[in-house]
This record gives C-alpha cells, sequence and structure tokens, in this order.
C-alpha cells in the first residue's frame, strides 16, 4: 500500500488539451522569436561585412586613381618642362623677377622720399634707380640669347623692357627735379640771409598778345599741367603694374620660353634639383 501510494505520488500530472495548447503556442512563439533574432543578427553582421568591403573597395580604388594622377600630372609637368626648358630664357626670367623684388622693397621709399625735402635720401634715391636701369639695360640685352615659344614673345618682351625703361626714366625726371627746386630755394634763402635783392623783372606784355611785324597774336591756352604728385603716383603705378604682369606673363598656361637647344643642358625645376 506504501508503495503504491508513492508511485501515484512521483507521477507529473496530466495537462489538459488546452494547457498543452497554450504551451505549444508560447514554444512556438519563443521558436519563432528566436528564428527572427538570429535572422536579424544575421543581416546586421552582413551588412557590416559589406560595409567594409565597401570601404576597402573605395580606399583602394581612391588610393590608385590618386597615385595614376600624380603619375599623369608628373608625366605632364615632365612634357612641358621638355617643351619650355631654355636655360637663357628661364634665366632671363628669374633674374626679371629679382628685379622685381628689388623694385618692390624701394616703392615705399619712393613713395615716401623722391619728392621731399631731404636731398641726401633723394640723391640715394636716384642712385639707385640708376642701378636698376642699368640691370634692364643688362637683362634686356642678356634676353636677346633667349630661346622664345612664340612669335609674339619676342615683341611682348622687347615692349616690356622699353616701357620699363621709360618709367623708370620719368622717375629719376622727378627726382631730378626735385633736387633743383630745392636747390633753388636754399639759393634764394641764402640771398635772403646775405640781404641780397633779385634783379628787377623786366614788364610784362600785354596778357594775350603779342606784337610782331605788325601782327597780333594771341597766346593759345595750354592745357593744365599734372603736379609732381600726380607724376609720381602715374609712374609707380605703372611700374608696379608693368612687374605684376611680368609674372602673369611667364606663369601663364602657356609659357612663353622654347626648348633648349640640341645638345644643350636643359634648365629644370628647383626641387628636381635638389633631388
Amino acid at each position: 500500500m506504501a508503495n503504491h501510494g508513492t508511485e501515484n505520488s512521483e507521477q507529473k500530472p496530466e495537462l489538459s488539451p488546452q494547457e498543452s495548447a497554450e504551451v505549444d503556442a508560447v514554444f512556438e512563439r519563443f521558436e519563432k522569436n528566436e528564428r527572427a533574432r538570429k535572422i536579424k543578427v544575421f543581416l546586421l553582421a552582413l551588412a557590416v561585412v559589406a560595409a567594409g568591403a565597401a570601404v576597402f573597395l573605395t580606399s583602394v580604388v581612391f588610393r590608385e586613381n590618386r597615385l595614376t594622377a600624380n603619375i599623369d600630372m608628373e608625366a605632364i609637368d615632365t612634357e612641358a618642362a621638355a617643351k619650355t626648358n631654355d636655360p637663357q630664357c628661364r634665366d632671363m626670367i628669374a633674374q626679371v623677377d629679382d628685379l622685381s623684388a628689388r623694385f618692390f622693397k624701394l616703392e615705399p621709399q619712393l613713395e615716401e622720399h623722391l619728392l621731399g625735402d631731404d636731398p641726401e635720401k633723394i640723391k640715394a634715391l636716384r642712385d639707385e634707380i640708376a642701378r636698376i636701369q642699368q640691370r634692364i639695360d643688362e637683362i634686356n640685352e642678356y634676353s636677346l640669347k633667349a630661346n622664345l615659344r612664340f612669335e609674339t614673345s619676342r615683341t611682348e618682351l622687347d615692349e616690356w623692357f622699353d616701357y620699363v625703361a621709360l618709367e623708370f626714366t620719368f622717375v629719376d625726371r622727378l627726382g631730378r627735379e626735385q633736387l633743383e627746386l630745392l636747390n633753388k630755394a636754399e639759393a634764394a634763402q641764402n640771398e635772403a640771409d646775405a640781404g641780397v635783392e633779385g634783379e628787377p623783372k623786366p614788364d610784362a606784355d600785354v596778357e594775350g598778345v603779342v606784337v610782331a611785324e605788325g601782327k597780333k597774336k594771341r597766346n593759345k591756352k595750354e592745357a593744365p599741367k599734372k603736379t609732381p604728385l600726380e607724376r609720381k603716383q602715374a609712374a609707380l603705378v605703372a611700374l608696379h603694374d608693368s612687374f605684376q604682369n611680368f609674372r602673369i606673363w611667364h606663369t601663364a598656361a602657356a609659357h612663353p620660353c622654347g626648348g633648349a637647344e640640341e645638345g644643350e643642358t636643359g634648365w629644370v625645376p628647383a626641387e628636381k634639383d635638389a633631388k
């Protein structure tokens, strides 16, 4: 009896059909959710792998394109340099660039002292202008050896040298005239200090009428002259623009220099010299 009672107590209770269906439904939902979670994890991992592969491929393609572009640009630069590597032309350009820097350094001093009241500073400026004019003549003569790429380049270069030389002549003339004014003012002051009276001025003629051989002739009205300050500003602006235009002339896409002569050592960029 006791054993029989024990066996009955260890037996699991049986579920009713309704409870069994509910348990099956719970397990089924759990299995669906688990499958859905695994699918999501798989898809997410697949997306991460695909994104990584895309980034890798993009970087490889970009690096190859960049390398190819660099190689192409180097080839283009080398080819362009070979067509414009005349050493005399390149050296002439370097000399003008040095002269340009020299003028830009002098320009503020010309602006401030050329029409000033210090004769020594004006003389120093005129001396520097004379040295620059000498360099212009030397570079101009040297430029005749340059092999230029285009037929118009020689005309443009000659006109540039002539124009710059003329403007420096105007600047020097202003300095000379200013010194003459200062000298006259000093002489007049010395005479005044010494008590010397100036010579009497002749009587002025009737304004606008000149009598010669019984004929009357009216004086022509002259156009108003520019002041020394206006002339100085015009000359300095012209020189500044001229040196800027020269830089544009030799840095444009169509370089004015031609190729080196056969058997002649061609010009190479400074970066390649250092390698």
